[in-house]
C-alpha cells in the first residue's frame, strides 16, 4: 500500500504524541473521511512503541465493523506491525490486556460495549479515531485531549478530497428519489442512496427494477451485495444507515443523503468526497427540509435546487445560471409577461437583484 505523505497529518501526529508525553492517557484524532486516519494512527503506534525504552508494548485495534478491521490489516501491511484486530463487541471475559488501544470510529467510545471492553483491557495509552466525534444521544466522549488538524472545506481546497456540487430535491422518498435518479442517470454516475427505513429501501429498488436498471440493496447479512456493487456489478445501490461507516469506495461519485442532522449527514456524505482518477465533481442530494444541509459541511461548486422540470442553479455567476436565466427570459417573452424590473442584461452578464 503506498503512504502519501501530508503535511496535516504530520502536525497531527506530533501533536497527539506530544499529549502522550505529556501525561494524558487518551487522545481523540479528529479527521474527515478521506484524510488518512489509520495511516496516522498507525504512525502514532508505531512511535509509541520506538519510545517505549526497550519494553515491548501490545497493542489492540478495536472498531464496530468488520469491514474497518480488514482495512487496518491492509493498511498495516505497510508498517508490519504487532497489532490485534479486535471487534468491538467482544465479550469483556474473553479481552486481553493492551498497552496501547486503538478505537476506530470513536464516537462508539461511550457504548457500553465499548466501556466494559475498556475495563479489561486497561491500556496505558487509548488513542481514539473519528471523522465525527459526536453523538446523535449528547453522551459525552471522556477523552482527556482533542488533535484536530484539518477538517473537510481544508482538504477539498488543498485537493485531498474531491470537490461537489449540492442538489436540493423537494422531498426524499421512494418514488421520487427513482425519479430523480432516472431522469438523469449520466449525470449521477456511480451512486449510492441512504434510505431512511429498510422497507424504503425495497420499495426504491422495486421501482429502480420496474424502470429496468439494476439496483442492489445492501443490508445486514448481506455481504455479497456490497461486494458486487464495489466489483462494478450494478451502477446503484440502497442501504438504510449500513453504509455510513468502514465503506471505502473512492468512485462513488453522487450519494443521495436523506433528511438528517450533522452526524449522519457527513457520515454519508463523506462517501464520495474521496479523490479517484475521472472523478472530477461529487454530488450530494438532499430534501429541501433537510435540519444540515451540505453547504453547512463545506463550500460547495454549486448549490442546484430542482424547480418544476430541472435544476437550477442559485448560487455563484456561473454559465449555468446565466442560461438559466436566459432561458427564463425567453420563456417569459413567448408568454408574453413583462420582464420583472429587477432582472435585466447587460454584456451577456446578468444581474438579479432580490
Amino acid at each position: 500500500m503506498k503512504i502519501e505523505h501530508r503535511e496535516y497529518q504530520q502536525r497531527s501526529i506530533e501533536k497527539a504524541l506530544e499529549h502522550f508525553r505529556n501525561g494524558s492517557k487518551s487522545v481523540l484524532l479528529e479527521a474527515p473521511t478521506g484524510s488518512g486516519k489509520t495511516v496516522m494512527g498507525l504512525k502514532i503506534v508505531q512511535s509509541l512503541m520506538q519510545e517505549a525504552a526497550g519494553e515491548k508494548l501490545s497493542c489492540a485495534w478495536v472498531a464496530p465493523r468488520h469491514y474497518l478491521l480488514n482495512q487496518l490489516l491492509e493498511s498495516n501491511s505497510s508498517f508490519d506491525l504487532p497489532i490485534k484486530p479486535v471487534s468491538m463487541f467482544t465479550k469483556p471475559e474473553n479481552a486481553e490486556h493492551f498497552d496501547i488501544v486503538v478505537i476506530d470510529e470513536a464516537h462508539h467510545e461511550a457504548t457500553s460495549s465499548f466501556i466494559n471492553l475498556y475495563t479489561q483491557m486497561r491500556p496505558k495509552y487509548l488513542l481514539g479515531l473519528s471523522a465525527t466525534p459526536l453523538r446523535t444521544d449528547k453522551i459525552k466522549l471522556a477523552f482527556s485531549a482533542t488533535v484536530s488538524e484539518c477538517n473537510i472545506h481544508q482538504l477539498i481546497r488543498d485537493g485531498y478530497l474531491c470537490k461537489f456540487n449540492s442538489y436540493i430535491i423537494d422531498s426524499f422518498t421512494p418514488e421520487t428519489v427513482a425519479e430523480h435518479y432516472l431522469r438523469q442517470e449520466d449525470l449521477w454516475g456511480k451512486t449510492l442512496v441512504f434510505m431512511p427505513t429498510l422497507e424504503e429501501c425495497a420499495r426504491f429498488q422495486s421501482l429502480i427494477r420496474h424502470a429496468g436498471r439494476d439496483c442492489l440493496f445492501i443490508r445486514s447479512g448481506n455481504d455479497a451485495a456490497r461486494e458486487q456493487f464495489e466489483q462494478g456489478a450494478a451502477p446503484l445501490a440502497v442501504n438504510c444507515q449500513l453504509l455510513t461507516e468502514g465503506f471505502d469506495m473512492p468512485q462513488l461519485q453522487t450519494v443521495f443523503v436523506r433528511k438528517s442532522g450533522r452526524l449522519p449527514m457527513i457520515q454519508m456524505a463523506g462517501r464520495i468526497l474521496r479523490n479517484h482518477p475521472g472523478k472530477r465533481i461529487a454530488n450530494i442530494v438532499q430534501p429541501k427540509n433537510t435540519p444540515f444541509p451540505a453547504k453547512k459541511m463545506a463550500e460547495p461548486e454549486q448549490i442546484l435546487h430542482w424547480r418544476k422540470d430541472r435544476f437550477v442553479v442559485l448560487n455563484g455567476t456561473s454559465n449555468i445560471l446565466c442560461l438559466t436565466l436566459r432561458e427564463t427570459l425567453k420563456r417569459r417573452k413567448k408568454l408574453k409577461e413583462e420582464d420583472p424590473p429587477l432582472i435585466r442584461e447587460y454584456d451577456q452578464i446578468f444581474y438579479v437583484s432580490v
